[in-house]
């Protein structure tokens, strides 16, 4: 740091120079470790000191900066925002719409393809000119608007706005032609769609569905009804009831039969007793004849005697075939009835088993009627409350159906509406006011430049003065 005293030094000895030029002067420095140190007031006495030479350019900067911003033409930017078109999609993208071309790829286009395109058209119908302007496109992050911008004069205003639509029109002619197919389909699809809406709504329609269901409910209904009526019933179980009387009336007259066989085989028995007693007597009186026989045999001494003998001899004969008889009636007739009449009380019993059976069956059968018709009822009750919820699913449906289809309308009626072209927002615009570095500042700038260059100039002069005089005090 410069202390007080010593800057007070420097000052007494720097106004000592001026009132003495052309005397030598000798700078003494109070304190040699601060010898390249510079002050302010030092830098103020060496404006001061030079400052015709400061003057001289900073007039001379102005004068440039002035004459420059007099000659320098006034410009105007003529612009142009485009906006990428909006068509169908998917549904991948918001609202199911998704752009015609990405905006990045149509900014490629307008800068590589479009804008160069136009700029030569315009060059080639204006020979005279040797250069064309500078179109630039740009386009903010996370948008769809393009904008177009040219700076000229006003007089080639047509001619720029000429140019910006010339770019804007090759862009669209690029995207029209998938604008219209997206449209085209997009009117078929509603089409269809509002035929189909037309169908459904038609009265006719819900009833050829609900026709089926309604013969079916219909039908189970006539069942059901048949069902319930007892005469039906009754009809149904008179012959089952018939057979049932019959067979209960063989069973009757089965178990008399049974009756009868049975008192028949009894008195079998006792006829066969009958019989063994018949033969037991005769035998025995067989036996008695035979010995009566022997005994008149050896007495018979006169024609009456022999004439006893031949009448013995005819009795003995007589019960001999009678008890032939009795003992083939009693050995073979008597055991063929009893055979025969216990194969018959067998094929009563079998009988009686058979129509047993039978007569359960019937009883069987009218049972399963009455838990049959119960069962049907509960079926044919289910099926009723399953055609009638299938009539009203159909009804549900079908309004689903109507809803559906109203939604799918309604979302290609969005869609069509949603159809955006590729379009200039506005037309192209000249700006209000000019473009570019104003007069005013251009002659601020120079202004600026000069005192620099001039502090510059002066500081680099004085540094050229004080190292010739080192150079100088050295020699």
């Amino acid at each position: 740091m410069i202390n007080k005293d010593t800057l007070q030094k420097k000052v007494h000895v720097l106004e000592q120079s001026e009132n003495n030029i052309g005397q030598t002067v000798q700078l003494v420095s109070v304190d040699s470790g601060y010898d390249d140190e510079i002050s302010l007031v030092d830098l103020w006495l060496v404006l001061s000191r030079r400052r015709n030479i400061l003057l001289a350019i900073i007039l001379a900067f102005l004068a440039a900066g002035i004459s420059f911003a007099l000659m320098k033409p006034i410009l105007y930017q003529y612009s142009a925002v485009v906006q990428v078109g909006l068509k169908g999609s998917q549904g991948t993208e918001e609202k199911g719409l998704s752009y015609i071309e990405s905006p990045a790829n149509v900014l490629e286009k307008l800068t590589k393809s479009y804008i160069p395109l136009a700029l030569t058209e315009y060059l080639q119908q204006n020979p005279d000119i040797k250069s064309a302007p500078k179109v630039k496109a740009a386009m903010a992050k996370k948008s769809d608007l393009i904008t177009l911008e040219v700076r000229g004069k006003e007089a080639d205003s047509v001619a720029f706005r000429g140019i910006l639509n010339n770019i804007i029109g090759y862009i669209q002619k690029d995207h029209q032609p998938q604008m219209d197919i997206t449209r085209s389909q997009y009117q078929r699809d509603l089409q269809r769609a509002e035929m189909v809406m037309a169908v459904l709504e038609n009265p006719l329609t819900l009833k050829e569905k609900q026709k089926q269901l309604e013969i079916d409910l219909l039908s189970s209904r006539i069942k059901m009804d048949n069902l319930k009526d007892q005469r039906l019933t009754r009809v149904v179980k008179q012959k089952l009831v018939t057979q049932k009387k019959e067979q209960t009336n063989k069973l009757a007259g089965l178990a008399d039969e049974h009756k009868r066989l049975t008192s028949e085989l009894a008195r079998l028995d006792d006829v066969d007793k009958l019989l063994e007693k018949r033969v037991t007597d005769l035998s025995t009186t067989i036996k008695n004849e035979l010995k009566n026989r022997q005994a008149s045999v050896s007495s018979i001494n006169s024609g009456p005697e022999a004439m006893t003998v031949l009448l013995l001899d005819n009795q003995i004969q007589a019960n001999r075939n009678q008890l032939a008889s009795l003992e083939e009636r009693l050995d073979i007739k008597q055991h063929s009835k009893r055979e025969k009449i216990n194969n018959q009380l067998k094929a009563n019993a079998r009988s009686q088993e058979l129509h047993q059976k039978l007569l359960t069956d019937i009883n069987s059968k009218l049972q399963k009627i009455d838990i049959d018709n119960s069962h049907a009822q509960q079926q044919l009750s289910v099926k009723q409350t399953g055609l009638q919820l299938s009539m009203d699913k159909v009804q549900l449906e079908h309004k689903n159906s109507i809803l559906t289809q109203q939604q799918k309308i309604d979302g290609l009626r969005f869609k069509l509406k949603g159809l955006k072209d590729t379009q200039s927002l506005t037309p192209p615009m000249q700006s209000l006011e000019p473009v570019g570095i104003g007069k005013k500042i251009i002659v601020v700038i120079s202004l600026l430049a000069g005192l620099f260059m001039g502090v510059f100039s002066v500081f680099f002069l004085e540094f050229l003065s004080k190292t010739k005089e080192k150079t100088q005090s050295a020699d």
